[in-house]
């Protein structure tokens, strides 16, 4: 039983991430796609998208946010792996 609710909850989980849209990247023209690549995501924290009170209940607004905050994320990726980033 025990078996039967990991291997379910490790379905459910796959499904979601597999749903997660994939980003195309444009990389340098002398890449090797089969090489390791390390990559710097870089977006800021906006709250422009709440419409709603509820949105602004779950994740505040730009007026009581106030100034918004650059955001770096570093990530690497494996040729052979192509979910890792």
């Amino acid at each position: 039983m025990v078996l039967g609710g990991v291997v379910g909850v490790n379905a459910f989980i796959d499904q979601k991430v597999a749903s997660i849209p994939r980003v195309k990247l444009k990389t340098a023209a002398n890449t090797d796609p089969g090489s390791p690549a390390n990559f710097l995501l870089i977006g800021s924290d906006s709250r422009a998208f709440v419409q709603t009170p509820e949105e602004a209940q779950a994740f505040g607004n730009q007026a009581s946010n106030g100034i918004t905050s650059p955001q770096a994320t570093p990530g690497h990726g494996e040729a052979e792996d192509q979910r890792r980033l």
